[in-house]
């Protein structure tokens, strides 16, 4: 149909190329008039708008204008949303984003006037996919987030898949790899059960990355090499590539050859080259040419770089261009030439201020918790309708009834005058009681309900808050030998561990935030935010000056002065900073202690006396750091107070941290498992009866 659209414009657009548009051309309008169906139609102004346009990009707008308006005129309005994604794909293509993303807002107007919402679906998830390649994060989560909700109203679940991957994708992009881990996850779960190879291929190559960021070299490769065994037999070479350049760059880290990094280099801008990708050739591009600057090739470096830079201003891509940028300059400064370094230096600042900032760090989480939210009240309205309808339905039997009891009663007073007074008031009495009978009943399945629907939202909010900690697998292949005790006092908790690997070093931390329930569970969230950007973004692997840090970021979001009567929330923390190669413990406290156990010794590392937050007596007196040589066998344990502070035993007192270290000594030779199984039995047979006070956490190391 396209093919006869095509040939049908040929030559009755041959005469156009030398003048300007002024109106749809009669013989365009012929063609139009005589093509037998409105398919056909579609494709011929379709053909005739991208044609005009190639001739004279700059008169694309007013091209655009007059085909939807020539296309309104013809009542084929249902065809405009389909019209306007066809558009934008042609200027995606052709490099113009802004210009393409325009074309997909009006898109998603005109489906949204349809009430066509697969159609805005789709739209969204395009236009978040091009704010993303653009680096604007918090434009692309806020389409991605539309997307996906409108694809959960539909059930869609090859929709919702796509949708996970895309906002995992941005997280990524963020450097949060623990965030983008659980939403590729999801993902693939949902294609697995639709068995959608294609779906899963992406997810692999999407896990192979975040192994790849978490030094998990083996799992990355492993996932990498199996969706490309899945993407050959599809013929799909953009992600075959995409998988080249991931296998290259953890060859690199692994110390391969350098033929065998170069050859899949090569590989990868070779497919994009044959399929016209030029974003995928900027990657290829730019990804070669970190590797040239890390093995001194400057000369090559420099011109790999400079190729992905001209793409990457070309495409409009802020993030292409910050990293090209950065790069640049570090190859120009290698070889002297400090002029060039630091003009390239300038550009990806530029690039740098546009993408990185504290707020759209809020304004992702802000976009993440208001989606949680909408669903969840969706949900709830739902269950409110429903209950309406059957409380109408009950609200018409019972009128049904009185009416029948009623006229029943006026046959009965005609009848038998004589009892009709007797049986008036045996049927007020009965009225009476099965009226109070069904207040009293809905008065008690309201309560139930409202209590319920408060159940439901805090247990919802517990998978919410065990979804942004590290989930089992990644923690064994941080710590393959270790336990984690985690028992909230009530359903959401205070309390959070975290844990992750950057550049040789293993990072864990145990925290007590104020308070228990929603409140703690609510700072433990900023808590574990606050770490992934400190840790993951900033890239400080120190222990002190992540506390540090952490408090200045408590501080400012609490909007803590120090002035009497205001907020003093914050959290009590031991973290450690272990560097892999030398088994040199760093730790930093704030309350909160850390002990070592080797031969039967335990040793206490003290953490400092002050909080996370405002504290007036010490001002903002800087963390201290100790150091500990670590060697195999050793024990480290890391807790909140909430174990040693709880009431039980056989006169109703307090554990105490004496004889929590005392379990520590009597537990260290035992495998992580058994010492997990003997704490937990422990602690609740030492309450004995007791509610439990606080949340629980007791996190165990054992040195391989």
């Amino acid at each position: 149909m396209k093919r006869t659209a095509v040939l049908w414009l040929f030559f009755l657009l041959s005469a156009r190329i030398l003048s300007g548009p002024a109106a749809i051309p009669d013989s365009v309008r012929l063609a139009l008039d005589k093509a037998p169906t409105d398919s056909l139609r579609i494709g011929i102004l379709l053909n005739y708008s991208l044609a005009e346009a190639s001739a004279r990009p700059s008169a694309a707008d007013y091209i655009v204008q007059i085909s939807v308006e020539e296309l309104q005129k013809r009542k084929l309005e249902k065809f405009l949303p389909s019209f306007y994604q066809s558009l934008a794909a042609y200027f995606e293509k052709a490099g113009d984003y802004f210009r393409a993303i325009d074309l997909l807002g009006q898109a998603d107007e005109a489906a949204m006037k349809l009430n066509d919402l697969p159609a805005r679906s789709s739209i969204l998830n395009k236009t978040g996919n091009m704010y993303l390649f653009l680096g604007d994060f918090t434009k692309a989560l806020e389409n991605h987030f539309k997307s996906l909700t409108i694809k959960e109203d539909l059930k869609d679940e090859k929709g919702i898949a796509a949708s996970l991957s895309n906002i995992g994708n941005i997280y990524f992009r963020l450097d949060s790899f623990v965030q983008a881990h659980n939403y590729y996850m999801r993902s693939l779960q949902l294609e697995e059960k639709i068995r959608n190879e294609k779906g899963i291929a992406s997810c692999y190559i999407n896990l192979g990355a975040v192994f790849d960021k978490l030094a998990l070299y083996d799992s990355a490769l492993l996932y990498l090499r199996k969706s490309i065994e899945i993407n050959s037999r599809f013929d799909n070479k953009a992600d075959i590539a995409s998988s080249y350049i991931n296998i290259a760059n953890i060859y690199d880290k692994l110390n391969y050859p350098s033929d065998s990094i170069i050859r899949y280099f090569k590989k990868a801008e070779d497919l994009y080259s044959g399929i016209g990708l030029k974003s995928g050739l900027a990657e290829a591009w730019l990804s070669a040419g970190v590797y040239y600057n890390a093995t001194f090739e400057f000369k090559k470096a420099i011109e790999y770089l400079q190729k992905a830079l001209d793409a990457g201003r070309e495409l409009r891509s802020a993030e292409i261009v910050r990293r090209s940028a950065k790069e640049l300059s570090d190859a120009y400064a290698h070889i002297r030439d400090f002029e060039k370094a630091y003009t390239y230096y300038k550009l990806y600042k530029q690039a740098e201020d546009r993408i990185s900032n504290d707020e759209n760090i809020k304004k992702l989480t802000q976009l993440e918790m208001q989606h949680t939210f909408d669903r969840k009240q969706r949900e709830q309205e739902f269950l409110r309708q429903q209950e309406r309808r059957k409380q109408m339905i009950r609200t018409g039997f019972i009128l049904i009834a009185l009416l029948f009891v009623t006229t029943l009663a006026l046959v009965i007073y005609r009848s038998y005058r004589i009892k009709q007074k007797d049986n008036i008031l045996l049927a007020q009495q009965k009225e009476e009681i099965a009226a109070q009978r069904d207040l009293v009943m809905q008065q008690r399945d309201q309560i139930q309900r409202q209590k319920e629907e408060i159940t439901a939202s805090i247990h919802y909010a517990s998978r919410i808050q065990q979804a942004i900690l590290p989930p089992e697998d990644i923690r064994q292949q941080i710590l393959p030998e270790h336990f984690i005790l985690f028992k909230p006092r009530d359903i959401v908790s205070g309390d959070f561990y975290w844990m992750t690997r950057r550049n040789g070093k293993t990072v864990i931390t145990a925290a007590d935030c104020t308070g228990h329930g929603v409140p703690g569970a609510f700072m433990s969230m900023l808590g574990v935010s606050f770490l992934n950007e400190i840790v993951n973004k900033e890239h400080i692997l120190h222990a002190d000056q992540i506390l540090n840090r952490l408090r200045e970021q408590v501080i400012r979001s609490m909007h803590q002065t120090g002035r009497e009567g205001e907020s003093k929330d914050g959290m009590d923390i031991s973290l450690l900073v272990v560097d892999d190669a030398s088994r040199m413990l760093e730790f930093a406290g704030a309350y909160n202690p850390c002990y070592i156990v080797r031969n039967g010794d335990i040793t206490e590392l003290k953490a400092d006396r002050m909080p996370i937050g405002i504290y007036s007596e010490k001002g903002n007196t800087p963390f201290s750091c100790q150091t500990f040589q670590l060697q195999a066998g050793d024990g480290i344990y890391l807790s909140s107070d909430g174990y040693e502070d709880q009431f039980g035993g056989p006169e109703g007192k307090k554990l105490k941290a004496k004889s929590f270290k005392d379990i520590l000594l009597k537990i260290h030779p035992l495998p992580a498992g058994e010492q997990l199984a003997y704490l937990d039995a422990f602690f609740e047979e030492w309450k004995n009866g007791y509610d439990q006070v606080d949340d629980v956490l007791v996190i165990g190391i054992k040195v391989t």
